[in-house]
């Protein structure tokens, strides 16, 4: 069976939360105070971000957006929705749409700018854009990557994007 039943109710706790801690962990009293051993409590829908995260990485568009959108709509407050809109973005730009992949990565951009893929989605966002024929955008993004970011791989390959992109 699914060991995510047992976290069910905890699950529903930590929904209403705006930030639910990473894990949990607890000692397992076995009666007159011993200590059996510790128990771990994931992240809710910990097993759906995994799994979209690698369906995206495995070009399995449609798992990935089942899993993601699930994920991103079950916990509002996690510390991985900014990473589970980028790999959401990736799934929507692996299919050629477009404008569902830059809102996407807009939305890492604008609100989860210390998300550990937000440099990597303004850089997508701006490559994005440029495919959408909104070239001014595109290149205003690219810039905002070294801008924001200075030290993220991701400002190299945004300056690349940029010279590609004609930006001035």
């Amino acid at each position: 069976g699914d060991p995510s039943i047992l976290f069910q109710e905890e699950e529903s706790e930590q929904q209403g939360s705006l930030a639910p801690a990473p894990s949990q962990t607890q000692p397992a009293n076995v009666g007159s105070g011993q200590t059996l051993g510790v128990l771990t409590t994931p992240i809710s829908g910990q097993t759906d971000f995994d799994q979209g995260v690698a369906a995206a990485k495995a070009g399995d568009a449609t798992t990935a957006q089942s899993l993601l959108q699930r994920f991103i709509t079950a916990n509002p407050g996690s510390p991985l929705i900014g990473d589970a809109n980028f790999w959401l973005g990736e799934s929507y730009y692996a299919t050629g749409d477009f404008r569902q992949a830059a809102r996407r990565y807009v939305d890492v951009a604008d609100l989860y700018p210390g998300a550990s893929t937000a440099p990597q989605s303004l850089m997508k966002l701006g490559v994005t854009l440029n495919l959408l024929g909104q070239a001014d955008a595109a290149c205003q993004a690219l810039a905002e990557v070294g801008a924001r970011y200075p030290n993220a791989a991701a400002a190299q390959e945004a300056r690349a994007e940029a010279q590609r992109a004609g930006c001035g």
